[in-house]
């Protein structure tokens, strides 16, 4: 009931070097984290769609459905039965080639299951500098840790 009293009077603006969160006097910690993960959420899932539907006209391989959500170990994850893509809320806040990778990788597992050689090859075909990217996301913290 309370974020949904705060949601209308609620913004998140950004511009080059900040993020301005505006919230109604009176709201809390997690009234402000709502706000902002929903942000995150919308941009998250708008750049993924088009990351998807980009790779899926490369691959020919239709994902039906993907999630967003927050993870602690991995940055995504997919089944290949439901034809589904999980990714991470962090990847928000992540450069886009990030999120382009982390897509890819996750498509990849649709034609390729394990992380053998062909699954390599694959990756190298389609982004020949996927090692560079993957090791500058894992060198970025996976989120925030939250002190009690």
């Amino acid at each position: 009931m309370l974020a949904s009293v705060f949601a209308p009077r609620s913004y998140v603006e950004v511009d080059h070097h900040h993020i301005e969160l505006g919230i109604p006097k009176g709201a809390n910690t997690e009234n402000r984290r709502t706000v902002l993960d929903n942000w995150y959420w919308q941009e998250l899932r708008g750049a993924a769609s088009a990351l998807i539907e980009t790779w899926q006209e490369r691959f020919g391989v239709e994902v039906d459905h993907f999630f967003i959500q927050r993870m602690k170990t991995n940055w995504g994850g997919s089944s290949t039965q439901r034809r589904t893509i999980r990714l991470n809320l962090e990847l928000a806040k992540k450069d886009i080639e990030c999120l382009d990778y982390v897509i890819l990788h996750e498509r990849a597992h649709f034609i390729v299951l394990n992380h053998g050689d062909g699954f390599i090859a694959l990756l190298d075909r389609h982004m020949p500098n996927w090692r560079h990217v993957r090791k500058h996301l894992n060198d970025l913290p996976l989120g925030f840790i939250e002190k009690p």
